[in-house]
Formats: C-alpha cells, sequence, structure tokens
C-alpha cells in the first residue's frame, strides 16, 4: 500500500476530482491523503456554481507531509497561479524526500485554454511539469505545454495513420517538458480514441469513441494510472488498465447528462486484484 498525497478540487455534484481520487486510490489498495485545492458546489459545466479556494495549501500539505510521509504527489486541478507556486515548492520537497511526483496538467480542451486561466497559468505549469515524473495532459494541453498548434495538429484527424503522426510529431515531448514520461490522452478520431504512451519510446493504446463527452473522465484516467503506477504497472499496462476502466465505466452509466460525468462506482470492482 502506497500513500498517496492528492491535490486537487472537490465537486459535489458531478463525478470528478476528489471525488473520483479517493474511492478509484483506495479500492486499488492506496491511502489517500487530500489536500483541497477549492471546493465546488457543482462542477464548472453546470451553470451557476459556487466555489472557495484554499489559500493555505501550502500550509495544509506541510501538516501531511509531516504527520503522513506520502510515498507519492498528485496534482490535479488549481485555480491560479500563486496555488500553482505553492504546489511547485510542495512537489519540490517531495523530490528532495526521493518521492513520485504525478501530474494532470488540467488547463484546457478542445483546443482552448479553460476561461479561468491566462497565458501565465501555462508558463506556471510548464515548470511544475518539468518536476514530474509521470503527467497525463489531454492533446490540447499538450500541445499548451510546448507551443504547438492544436488546429494544424488536428485538422488531419479523419486521415488514415493519424495516431502515428500525432505520436511523431510529440516523440520529444519528455525531454521537451522535462517530465521524465508521459501519456497524452484523448487523440480523437472517427471511431476511435487513442493515448500515446511516451517511456522509453512511443506507444499507443486505443480504444473505441462514445458519442457524449463526459465530464470528470479524464480524472478517472489519471487516478486509475497512478493506482496502477504505484502497484508496480508499467505505464502502458496502467494506460490499458485505465481506458478500460473507462470504457466498461461508461457501458454502465446509465444518466446520459454528461455533466454528472461516468458512473465509474457501478466498476469499482474491475479495479480490485
Amino acid at each position: 500500500m502506497k500513500k498517496i498525497l492528492t491535490i486537487n478540487d472537490i465537486s459535489a455534484v458531478g463525478n470528478c476530482s476528489t471525488a473520483v481520487n479517493l474511492p478509484i486510490l483506495s479500492v486499488m489498495g492506496h491511502c489517500v491523503y487530500p489536500v483541497v485545492t477549492s471546493a465546488f458546489s457543482c462542477q464548472t459545466g453546470f451553470h451557476g456554481f459556487h466555489y472557495i479556494s484554499n489559500d493555505q495549501l501550502e500550509v495544509f500539505a506541510d501538516d501531511v507531509i509531516g504527520y503522513g510521509n506520502p510515498d507519492i504527489v498528485y496534482v490535479g486541478f488549481c485555480t491560479s497561479t500563486q496555488q500553482l507556486d505553492s504546489v511547485i515548492e510542495i512537489v519540490k520537497k517531495m523530490k528532495s524526500r526521493g518521492k513520485m511526483t504525478v501530474v494532470d496538467p488540467i488547463m484546457g480542451d478542445n483546443g482552448k485554454l479553460y476561461p479561468i486561466y491566462n497565458e501565465q497559468y501555462v508558463v506556471k505549469m510548464k515548470q511544475l511539469v518539468s518536476l514530474a515524473d509521470f503527467i497525463t495532459p489531454n492533446l490540447t494541453e499538450a500541445c499548451l505545454l510546448t507551443d504547438r498548434d492544436f488546429v494544424g495538429i488536428t485538422s488531419q484527424s479523419n486521415q488514415s495513420g493519424f495516431l502515428a503522426r500525432v505520436g511523431e510529431t510529440f516523440s520529444n515531448f519528455c525531454a521537451e517538458t522535462g517530465a521524465k514520461s508521459a501519456i497524452i490522452t484523448g487523440v480523437v478520431m472517427p471511431e476511435l480514441i487513442g493515448n500515446i504512451v511516451l517511456q522509453n519510446g512511443v506507444r499507443y493504446v486505443t480504444n473505441q469513441r462514445t458519442d457524449i463527452n463526459y465530464s470528470g473522465t479524464g480524472d478517472v484516467f489519471s487516478s486509475v494510472v497512478t493506482g496502477a503506477i504505484a502497484n508496480g504497472e508499467t505505464l502502458v499496462d496502467a494506460c490499458r488498465r485505465a481506458s478500460a476502466f473507462i470504457v466498461g465505466s461508461i457501458a454502465r452509466t446509465e444518466c446520459k447528462d454528461s455533466r454528472f460525468g461516468i458512473e465509474f462506482q457501478r466498476n469499482l470492482h474491475s479495479l480490485v486484484k
């Protein structure tokens, strides 16, 4: 069992963020120490949500590190460059003790930066990513981290061999970002969705696409990947496990309002070894 410090937000409505980290990492056999970056009444896809931000992030994390001695730090959603400054200091502290860092560099999707962020946030995220052992950006975030043109890259998504061309484009991604290893997620093709695994070369994991774009699947993916890595699995196997879990969870999801996310709770048993 590994002790995992999660730095992420929490939403009361919507299967995402810390509400995903806790059950998934726990059922995979790990102890979760959550430090909440912000608390949302509903995830941001709902109109009129409210939230409060934790302005004592580093103080909370110091308590956890001091008493809990976590093995891994997992970073998810942060609300500001100021919080990222705190996270960078937390990660540096953990790295000085030989601990592993996983970063899900949440910044945008569908080729666009989320409205709450600006270019300075991207600059800070690049600093954080350079300290990470593993990162799980989607294709938009991979482009933001390396100043690549999302529209230009995805303009050929209907053509044969598209995933391999994207993989070739990002073959030096880890050297460019400073991260030791990465999975670039959410490469959309006509009937498939692909993940590019960058660790000792380039590998690919694909699954059938769904017509509904559910909220929170990135949190589910990165949680399973982190749990699998903590259990000694390779990054490719962790990617396969996470992808299969999402596919199985979508198949069991009864609510078709994508804002509520996938009903992964119905599928947690599949993560138990």
